[in-house]
């Protein structure tokens, strides 16, 4: 995982289907909002490299913690 920002330069709207696929993901849970944040989308290129330039990164917990050995012994069948 790195923490740099992608940028799609979305000419004549080409990725807005990807980039409400990304938004509808975060909704839906199976993608977090500082993940989401990592891809960087304009239509003009000298905007974009501005974007690109002014963004930093943001501390992004682990995508879960362990269940700890208690939580798993009450679950466990038997």
């Amino acid at each position: 995982m790195h923490t740099k920002p992608t940028g799609l330069l979305n000419s004549g709207g080409f990725y807005d289907s990807l980039l409400a696929f990304l938004d509808h993901a975060v909704d839906e849970q199976f993608l977090r909002q500082p993940h989401r944040d990592l891809v960087l989308a304009e239509a003009d290129p000298e905007r974009l490299l501005g974007k690109m330039r002014a963004w930093t990164a943001q501390p992004v917990p682990k995508w879960f913690d362990p269940p700890h050995s208690s939580d798993t012994e009450a679950t466990a069948p038997g």
